[in-house]
């Protein structure tokens, strides 16, 4: 195996201390970050390889395989990356990442309590959220559509002209009119008290 290719195509994946072998150190288990590379580079895969398939840019892995603390994101962040790396390489995630707490003489629990309660977050279930929503605005328009026809509707037949009276214009004659209702046509007036 070549170094371009045990390294990440020489973007600079060697560990600071210069021979990987001497940083490793005799008898003390393996970091995390040694694990990861090892398995790497057991599949032959490449620092820029496994980043694509991450969605991790190049440094970051390396930062990560070189356990490198001062370049990479919070301890929250950084237990998921070796996790998905971890599955990504075949290795055991969560003994990654009890070899990272360990490495770090830190207590996740009590991290995510002075973070805030961060396993309690759901992620969204792909994209459902966005879309539940996405009818409510038409229907408020729609609603609102509706009530504006109802008031127009109520506004205009209360503007209805009344009937009109016999005497006056309706588009039928005088007579016609008295037909209707019923009564002679005699072109006087009766009041209440000539039917008496």
């Amino acid at each position: 195996m070549s170094d371009e290719t045990a390294h990440g195509d020489g973007d600079g994946a060697r560990p600071p201390g210069g021979d990987p072998a001497a940083a490793e150190g005799e008898g003390a288990p393996p970091s995390p970050g040694q694990q990861l590379r090892r398995a790497r580079e057991a599949q032959g895969r490449t620092v820029r390889a496994v980043g694509a398939s991450l969605n991790l840019p190049a440094d970051r892995v390396t930062a990560l395989e070189e356990d490198d603390d001062e370049r990479l994101p919070p301890p929250t962040f950084v237990r998921g990356y070796l996790r998905a790396y971890a599955r990504l390489v075949g290795l055991d995630p969560e003994a990654v990442v009890e070899a990272y707490n360990r490495r770090r003489g830190s207590d996740p629990v009590s991290e995510e309590r002075a973070v805030g309660n961060v396993a309690a977050v759901e992620p969204r279930s792909s994209g459902r959220g966005p879309r539940r929503r996405r009818w409510l605005p038409a229907a408020l328009l729609l609603l609102l559509i509706a009530v504006a026809v109802v008031l127009t509707a109520i506004l205009l037949d209360d503007r209805e002209p009344e009937p009109a009276g016999p005497g006056e214009e309706t588009g039928q004659p005088p007579e016609s009119a008295s037909e209707q209702s019923g009564t002679p046509s005699t072109g006087v007036r009766r009041t209440s008290m000539d039917s008496e």
